[in-house]
């Protein structure tokens, strides 16, 4: 555990650790040069043998994770931010699944997002478990307190680079799944805080560090966003499209859209994703809260998506193809309205525009939206095959 200035937040990840089912472990906090209470607060547990405290000067947090690598004992590592929280069986699943799968070099758990009091916020995260690999190319869906990483590889890939801020995590994921395979377990097992001081909050610094760490993996990165490779053309295109989210979140409009024009450059198939949508549709939700009903935030976020799809297009998109891109916004949104009157005029407005083999879909969510709810839930049933009841 790494921990610099963290003293709000501290004692709950530390005592996280204490009530594990699993007891066989150590815990080494590298105090990364704090000037805050965060040594009075680890000196609440110098009694536990199994707990430890490196005090150095502040390195960053790759510096900080490596010198508590090298103190290490176990032949599993497992990492946990000092601001988040591990659930109860959170080291006894995550040892299970490795054991499961000898060939397996690192094991992820799915997380949820918490506030800066502690609780906890709706939104989920668990990354697909299918073509994590391909898909740490240019994303990185996974924490750092949600990954258990086995010694040997560790030492294979050479622990945390420095040189790079907020996104050493990703580098490390990267060169671990080019030396072994990675395991997802499939349940919520850590609490992710989100605070003011995240840094992945920080829009420009997130995009620069995310740059570097592309081209460390990808090759130099092209200034035109239309060139460079398949792979660097949608990594950019991700970057581009996470850092537009982020400046939807601080309401800076002209600088976001400006990089969701740069992310549809580099990568014009996101117009072809449901996530594409889902995403902007939620731009003006705050992190935890993504995808939940909000009435304002949903009517601010449709109104978004209607002007990146159907406005404002270099060069214009052809007509079929514009409607087939509002017809897949609309099923998104009449998935997401807060109200069933929403939902229905969204997935009507999805069958005007869908072509052949998309109108079942806005006619099912016309049908979802119109049904009262148990007889919108026995239809459902009845669709999958079970019976009335069952």
């Amino acid at each position: 555990m790494a921990a610099y200035n963290a003293a709000p937040y501290l004692a709950a990840a530390v005592n996280s650790v204490l009530a594990q089912t699993e007891r066989a472990w150590e815990l080494i906090v590298v105090d990364d040069g704090s000037t805050d209470d965060t040594p009075a607060v680890l000196a609440r547990y110098s009694d536990d043998p199994r707990f430890s405290v490196i005090a150095q000067a502040n390195g960053g947090p790759a510096a900080a994770r490596n010198r508590g690598l090298e103190a290490a004992q176990g032949t599993l590592i497992a990492l946990l931010d000092a601001d988040d929280v591990w659930r109860p069986g959170y080291l006894a699943a995550m040892r299970a699944a490795l054991e499961a799968d000898p060939q397996a070099v690192a094991a992820f758990a799915g997380w949820q997002y918490m506030d800066a009091s502690g609780a906890p916020l709706p939104q989920v995260v668990i990354a697909q478990a299918e073509g994590l690999a391909e898909a740490l190319s240019w994303r990185n869906p996974l924490v750092p307190s949600g990954a258990v990483i086995r010694r040997a590889a560790l030492e294979q890939c050479g622990g945390f680079d420095p040189a790079l801020r907020g996104v050493e995590d990703w580098d490390l994921w990267l060169r671990l799944a080019a030396v072994g395979g990675l395991v997802v377990v499939p349940q919520v097992l850590v609490f992710y805080r989100t605070h003011a001081e995240n840094l992945s909050d920080q829009v420009d610094g997130m995009e620069a560090n995310q740059r570097a760490l592309l081209a460390k993996h990808l090759g130099p990165l092209p200034a035109d966003p239309t060139a460079g490779t398949p792979l660097q053309r949608r990594a950019l295109g991700a970057l581009c499209f996470n850092a537009a989210l982020g400046y939807f979140r601080r309401r800076q409009t002209e600088a976001a859209r400006a990089k969701v024009g740069e992310a549809l450059r580099a990568w014009p198939a996101w117009l072809d994703t449901p996530e594409f949508y889902y995403e902007l549709a939620c731009a003006y939700q705050p992190r935890g809260r993504r995808g939940r009903p909000d009435a304002g935030a949903w009517a601010e976020g449709a109104a978004l998506v209607r002007r990146v799809v159907l406005e404002g297009r270099d060069p214009p998109a052809e007509e079929t193809q514009r409607r087939a891109w509002w017809a897949q916004a609309c099923l998104v949104l009449a998935q997401l309205a807060p109200e069933a009157g929403q939902a229905r005029r969204q997935a009507a407005e999805a069958w005007r525009w869908a072509d052949r083999r998309h109108k079942p879909a806005a006619l099912r969510a016309w049908l979802r939206a119109a049904l009262p709810a148990p007889i919108g839930d026995w239809a459902r049933r009845l669709r999958r095959g079970h019976t009335p009841g069952a």
